[in-house]
């Protein structure tokens, strides 16, 4: 139900503006927002670019019990440790690279998993490769070949930074249809609030928010370089009262939160606006973020290219009595960056390990099979008769 909740309202509360502003009190919110987005265009036009990160993960002691207490409802009889997301700190190691044609992305999760996925250009492969780990499955590991990198890999592309997040961006691996999707789901500039200024981690920041898809951003008032951003709602009972405390402010007439839930579908329009206009302007007051995104040492790596290395992240869940609470924290320090530098071809290039696993999708019907170096055209015939064979025989429509 809380989840219908927040679609209702965020649904309904995309496309309203919010409230005007006097001239003089306070800058812009639309114009704020367009200056960080415009600061961060660079990485679209870029003909290359290869970073390579270090993450090094940490949970809270509250943190840590929560994810034990899931692990043993979901896995019961069980070791909770056997859960990689129960461990209470870990590294990963994370390489990106693009160009105008090519793109790889590696994330090693150092002691558990290494996933590779690369396109270069004709084929995509996704390779895992896994570390001795307590109750991991055997024949985890093996690859991927297909012809749909859209599928497995555009949009994880910088989902492991915290960065570029201030607006949307669209890069030549997205389509007409991504693009418009993309550009429907980001928030206008003309539709956030000023909320005032605020100090984000000792520097002082202006903070302008967008209720529909609850972002606010926090932008340094002396250089007007974007900070920190928060983001989601948590679904905590401070959430439900602010719902319910604005919704009186708007002219509903609402009970307690139960009758918030019930009265979810019949906003109209026009209460969502209002109710978005009298929520974006104090919505870091009213909501539990679900991240808070930290960006630090920002460095000019190539002329009108500013890249923050340091960039941290907080995860905030909820827990048994709906308080929201730091569940998590994440830093992630780039160490290296080339822009717009030749990616060499061997970056793109994919070894396969002897008697591995391989599912090749570019084959009609795909293909499974124990790779060998020195298959014979007999061995690789057998192999495709076997998927024609067994697809014969599955039934229509499985």
């Amino acid at each position: 139900m809380q989840h219908r909740l927040l679609a209702v309202l965020a649904y309904a509360a995309t496309a309203l503006a919010t409230c005007p502003v006097a001239r003089g009190e306070s800058p812009d919110p639309a114009a704020l927002v367009r200056q960080v987005r415009e600061r961060e265009a660079w990485v679209e036009r870029v003909d290359s670019l290869r970073i390579r990160a270090i993450q090094d993960w940490e949970l809270t002691p509250k943190g840590l019990e929560h994810r034990r207490r899931a692990a043993r409802k979901q896995f019961p009889g069980s070791p909770p440790e056997q859960d990689p997301n129960t461990r209470p700190r870990h590294r990963t190691v994370v390489e990106q690279a693009f160009d105008r044609k090519r793109i790889r992305l590696r994330v090693k999760d150092e002691g558990y998993s290494d996933d590779l996925r690369i396109w270069d250009g004709s084929r995509f492969v996704l390779q895992n490769r896994y570390d001795p780990w307590p109750g991991l499955a055997p024949d985890q590991e093996g690859s991927l070949i297909s012809e749909d990198p859209g599928r497995w890999l555009y949009w994880l592309v910088w989902t492991n930074f915290a960065c570029f997040r201030g607006g949307p961006h669209v890069f030549w691996w997205h389509g007409p249809k991504e693009r418009a999707e993309i550009e429907r789901m980001a928030a206008k500039p003309e539709d956030f609030a000023y909320e005032g200024k605020a100090d984000f981690h000792g520097i002082p920041c202006h903070v302008v928010s967008h209720w529909g898809s609850w972002t606010t951003l926090f932008v340094g008032v002396d250089d007007g370089r974007l900070h920190g951003i928060r983001s989601g709602a948590s679904s905590s009972r401070k959430f439900k009262r602010s719902l319910v405390e604005l919704l009186r402010e708007a002219g509903r007439q609402v009970a307690d939160e139960r009758d918030l839930e019930r009265q979810a579908p019949t906003f109209t329009a026009a209460e969502s606006g209002r109710l978005q206009r009298l929520g974006a302007a104090r919505m870091t007051r009213l909501i539990d973020p679900v991240f808070e995104y930290r960006l630090s040492l920002n460095k000019e790596v190539a002329p009108g290219c500013v890249l923050p290395l340091v960039q941290e992240t907080r995860f905030f869940e909820v827990d048994d009595d709906g308080v929201a609470f730091e569940a998590q924290k994440e830093e992630t320090r780039i160490v290296e960056v080339k822009v717009n530098e030749p990616l060499p071809d061997s970056l793109f290039a994919v070894t396969f390990r002897e008697g591995e696993w391989i599912t090749d999708q570019t084959i009609d019907p795909p293909v499974r099979y124990r790779h060998k170096a020195a298959m014979t055209r007999e061995e690789w015939s057998r192999i495709v008769e076997e998927a024609r064979t067994k697809a014969r025989k599955k039934p229509a429509g499985r």
